[in-house]
């Protein structure tokens, strides 16, 4: 009888541990502390809000910026995702599949920015741009090493927006 109680509390464990569904973010957050100076010791991951591109692209540049571009006749890089570290939240375009392969690429972008968060590099750090170039350095070294399709970071670009911090 005792066999039948420990062998009958054993199947109820594993089954409650292969019941509980891992986040969409483990496995990258998993990658990137392997991978770089970051740490998680289990801090909330970031809440997901989805958002219109227009709307996006008004949170990362505000309204003032867009409508000197666009008098300039400029355009402004679109938007697919942000992190708000105020609020711990990832903002992603409206119809986004966080969970699909062609937008890892992007999950994992805004998750460094997450880490870089957790671990007080962000409240440390003057200008946000000047965090763009660890992430897209991440970014690119994830795709790498799991042979992502997703496009790769340019690097021009990502010094155009540190260099911002210089003015």
């Amino acid at each position: 009888m005792k066999q039948i109680l420990i062998f009958s509390l054993v199947v109820v464990a594993i089954a409650f541990v292969s019941a509980q569904k891992s986040h969409p973010f483990d496995e990258y957050i998993i990658w990137l502390t392997e991978n770089s100076e970051f740490e998680y010791n289990g801090e909330a991951y970031p809440s997901i809000t989805y958002y219109s591109s227009q709307d996006l692209q008004t949170l990362a540049y505000g309204v003032d910026r867009i409508k000197e571009a666009e008098s300039e006749g400029r355009s402004i890089p679109k938007i697919k995702a942000l992190y708000d570290h105020r609020n711990n939240r990832l903002l992603f375009l409206k119809g986004m599949d966080i969970r699909a392969d062609e937008t890892a690429y992007i999950v994992v972008h805004e998750l460094v920015h997450f880490l870089q968060n957790i671990n007080g590099i962000t409240e440390q750090t003057e200008c946000l741009p000047s965090l763009e170039k660890r992430a897209y350095t991440l970014q690119a070294k994830w795709q790498e090493a799991h042979n992502h399709s997703g496009p790769y970071p340019n690097f021009l670009f990502v010094s155009l927006l540190a260099s911002g911090c210089n003015r």
